[in-house]
């Protein structure tokens, strides 16, 4: 009789430890699932409309978690970078978009730097839109400024 005893006991702190540990690990691997991945497509072209080609692109990931400085301008390994093709056009692959598990996901925010000798350098954040179901967002459409067109403006 005394031996069933322990044995229930047994039994039942074995199921509370595999109970928790499935628990637990399900916590874990929602943590480490990777990202939704996403791809941004544009434009690039100067003040009156015509494509410019070769202007270099980065992507670079904002901290969200841990309050941090912005990404420095030597290299950051986190970053996508890619070029605009012929016509003007650009896609950046492979960016998180929502990354974690339902209540405690978020929106991945970037700075996204487009470069071009002759033209300012521009700077714009982007995120993806909270609603937003798409994989694929097209139509971040960017005009560069000619640095001459900048230096008589001051004048």
């Amino acid at each position: 009789m005394a031996n069933s005893r322990y044995r229930k006991f047994w039994l039942g702190l074995l199921g509370a430890v595999c109970i928790s540990s499935l628990i637990l690990g399900f916590s874990l691997l929602c943590k480490l699932l990777p990202p939704e991945r996403i791809i941004v497509t544009g434009k690039v072209t100067d003040g009156v409309g015509k494509p410019l080609i070769g202007v270099e692109i980065h992507a670079v990931p904002v901290p969200v978690l841990v309050q941090d400085e912005p990404p420095r301008e030597v290299c950051d390994h986190r970053k996508v970078k890619t070029f605009t093709n012929k016509d003007g056009s650009y896609r950046l692959k492979g960016l998180a978009g929502r990354c974690g598990w339902k209540e405690s996901s978020y929106i991945q925010p970037y700075h996204f730097t487009f470069e071009l000798a002759g033209y300012k350098r521009k700077l714009i954040d982007f995120q993806k839109s909270e609603r937003s179901k798409e994989s694929v967002i097209s139509g971040l459409n960017i005009v560069l400024e000619e640095e001459t067109t900048l230096a008589n403006r001051k004048l």
